[in-house]
């Protein structure tokens, strides 16, 4: 007579992996990007942001304003994806109204950007779609740039400190430039005094909780947005205010201000808001009420419209 519990035992044992292997081949087949790099990185350690960059920006690609008189504070203003140094609405819009600052305008590497048919432009990051700038998030160049400018950073710390100044380091951009100074501004040790964002989004990496020290957060923020910006749009910008402001991210002094009939680029209304923002929580004093330019430069143009960008990238 057959032994019915050892082969009943014999069934379960066969049958166990077999159940196994399938419910991951499911798992994976529905969920093809569960442990894509874009996933695990809301599960492994804050990476490192302070590593020495390798490569380090070209410095002598950077443009620099030097102060009209006593230094006091350094912004460092980082460009949009296609753009210069020297396209930045800090250095041509707001130089001559806070003459003690020396801005320092980092030139980004040039890079394959994907939305934008593959080809080569001026970046910090790749970005896939502007239907979805989650998608198949550019992790390794956001660290990367991060590293760079923080390197920025230290080197200006250092001179400052060397002319027996206090360091005060201002962080300032927009669009993919205005992305990379909230995440600096979000991992920078010490704490930068402020963060200057127009045109932003925040990436899914900042949203790590254990990103932010509750000494940065409480940097305050500046975070200007066109309404109609068909790119990195104000509803997109909408949701990244609100993760600041909230747990685990927890921002303490975040100012947002959207500007009706604006699109993806800043104007002097905008402007104007930056230097009243600077005045009031910084005690920056303004020269003049009167924006001013320093150059022949268009501040009603910018990176959007500049470079003819579409959503569909062609």
């Amino acid at each position: 007579m057959m032994d019915t519990s050892k082969s009943d035992k014999s069934v379960r044992t066969l049958l166990l992996p077999a159940l196994l292997a399938a419910a991951l081949l499911c798992y994976f087949t529905l969920a093809p990007d569960a442990f894509t790099p874009d996933a695990i990185v809301h599960y492994q350690a804050r990476p490192d942001f302070h590593l020495a960059p390798h490569p380090p920006l070209e410095r002598d690609k950077f443009a620099i304003v030097e102060p009209d008189g006593e230094e006091a504070v350094t912004v460092v203003a980082i460009h949009g994806l296609g753009d210069a140094p020297e396209d930045l609405p800090f250095v041509d819009g707001l130089a001559d109204v806070f003459p003690f600052v020396r801005w320092v305008s980092p030139q980004a590497p040039s890079r394959n950007i994907t939305v934008r048919g593959s080809r080569t432009f001026p970046a910090w990051f790749d970005i896939s779609t502007f239907q979805d700038l989650d998608f198949h998030e550019d992790v390794a160049s956001l660290v990367s740039s991060a590293q760079q400018i923080h390197d920025i950073i230290r080197e200006e710390r250092e001179r400052m400190v060397k002319a027996g100044k206090l360091p005060r380091i201002v962080v300032a951009g927009f669009s993919q430039g205005a992305v990379m100074s909230l995440l600096v501004a979000l991992t920078a040790s010490p704490p930068v005094e402020a963060a200057i964002l127009l045109s932003a989004y925040l990436p899914k990496l900042a949203q790590v909780e254990s990103l932010a020290s509750p000494v940065q957060r409480k940097t305050p923020i500046f975070w200007g947005h066109g309404a109609e910006d068909p790119f990195l749009t104000a509803r997109k910008a909408l949701e990244g205010v609100r993760a600041l402001r909230t747990p685990p991210i927890s921002m303490t002094d975040v100012t947002f201000k959207t500007y009706k009939g604006l699109e993806h680029y800043w104007d002097r209304h905008e402007l104007e808001d930056v230097a009243d923002w600077l005045e009031e929580r910084l005690g920056w004093a303004k020269k003049s009420a009167r924006m001013a330019r320093r150059r022949s430069v268009d501040l009603n143009t910018g990176e959007g419209r500049r470079y003819g960008f579409s959503l569909t990238g062609k």
